[in-house]
């Protein structure tokens, strides 16, 4: 089953770099998407056709809406219950942690994580997607 993977992260060398790792993860025909603030972010979430998924978003981002925001937004709308949701924070605050979970996070990966972390963790949910 193909992926279709959506990344916010507002910072470009750190978007680029995850870019680069989720690479090595994905399959032929897997497609990523991906935007820098949280507006953008909803408008695409909302135009696309195939719908993601697997979300992955930074926690603390300028702008009105935070990745939390985003998160909130996923969680409420019926579509994308089936959908992981990935939190990246530079953040190991027990409270973010605990309140991303509440909210309906999958996995929260705190940054800088190593890059086998991060790559584990990728295919451990690309391979939850396709055995679903």
């Amino acid at each position: 089953m193909k992926a279709f993977i959506f990344l916010l992260e507002d910072n470009d060398l750190e978007r680029d770099l995850f870019l680069q790792q989720l690479s090595s993860a994905l399959a032929k025909g897997d497609e990523v998407v991906s935007a820098s603030n949280g507006e953008s972010a909803i408008d695409l979430i909302e135009k696309a056709v195939v719908k993601p998924s697997i979300f992955i978003l930074d926690l603390n981002m300028p702008g009105d809406i935070k990745g939390k925001d985003v998160l909130k937004f996923l969680c409420k709308n019926q579509e994308y219950e089936g959908s992981a949701k990935i939190i990246l924070s530079s953040s190991d605050d027990p409270r973010d942690i605990n309140e991303c979970h509440e909210i309906g996070c999958t996995e929260f990966l705190s940054k800088p994580e190593t890059k086998l972390k991060t790559k584990a963790l990728i295919k451990r949910v690309l391979e939850q997607y396709r055995n679903a």
